[in-house]
């Protein structure tokens, strides 16, 4: 396949790279990042947004660094980003178990401790963005950032741009997009909570383009979707704007494959999402 020509970009079209939420299905997006590089794409790129882990793959695309980010998704078993944290769910248990009211009120007492806490450690993802998310060079990066959360204290999503932020709060912010509701515990940034603004019905954007295009005036919007089949409905707003989207050619789709951090279905998956953007962009044109 021949890589993507540089004479055909215009200097005045702006590239924006989306990347949806989806857990473990998250490695398809270095397959897209891989491919995405042999086209010749990469350095083309003029801002990104993401939700829950394209929030996390976004901030390694930013520090422009694939190869660390390809080494830590074949490590993630190791790192423990998936364990439950058995003295969290004793705290549940015995806050439910304490609570007043019949079988009723414990049973709600008991779901929205978990809601608020999770049920799993937050330890490896905080490993990860601590030793390997640089948060100067997202900072000082010429490329716009932008993450989704739900910020649950004022009940709407908040689409935030990372670059203008303190090292404190980008942290905070990455934290909190990847912030699965029961999984993981809710992320406070000043006086609000959120959490994974991909998840919740009614309240979320799993694929935040807008914000590349409203703020960052961006004309070609390449969105890397995490399931089969995705609704490409909330594109008819933006007429003028061409879009190349790029989902799985096999169906993924499920909660199994979201908690799938295996070394080997890892690696399917980023074999996969190099091969769907390959033919996905075979006529990319600007």
């Amino acid at each position: 396949m021949d890589k993507f020509p540089d004479k055909s970009l215009h200097k005045t079209n702006k590239i924006g790279l989306v990347l949806s939420g989806g857990g473990a299905k998250g490695a398809y997006q270095i397959g897209v990042w891989k491919a995405l590089r042999y086209l010749g794409i990469e350095n083309k790129i003029t801002a990104i947004s993401g939700t829950s882990v394209g929030a996390l793959n976004g901030a390694m695309f930013c520090q422009n660094d694939y190869e660390l980010a390809e080494k830590l998704w074949l490590e993630l078993r190791k790192l423990k980003v998936l364990t439950p944290d058995p003295s969290i769910i004793l705290k549940h248990a015995g806050a439910a178990l304490s609570s007043k009211g019949g079988i009723i009120g414990k049973v709600f007492s008991l779901s929205r401790s978990i809601y608020n806490h999770g049920l799993f450690s937050r330890k490896g993802i905080e490993k990860i963005i601590d030793e390997h998310l640089k948060p100067d060079i997202i900072r000082a990066s010429k490329i716009p950032f932008y993450v989704c959360t739900l910020n649950i204290s004022e009940r709407k999503l908040n689409i935030v741009k990372l670059n203008r932020k303190s090292k404190n709060s980008i942290r905070a912010y990455l934290l909190a997009s990847s912030a699965i509701p029961a999984l993981f515990r809710t992320e406070r940034i000043g006086n609000s909570y959120h959490l994974d603004g991909g998840l919740i019905p009614l309240m979320k954007n799993n694929t935040p383009f807008e914000a590349l295009i409203e703020e960052e005036k961006c004309n070609i919007i390449i969105n890397v979707y995490l399931k089969a089949k995705p609704d490409l409905t909330p594109q008819k707003k933006y007429s003028s704007v061409k879009f190349y989207n790029i989902s799985p050619s096999s169906n993924i789709n499920g909660i199994i494959p979201s908690l799938n951090f295996s070394k080997s279905a890892t690696k399917a998956l980023i074999n996969q999402g190099f091969r769907d953007t390959l033919k996905a962009l075979r006529s990319f044109t600007v």
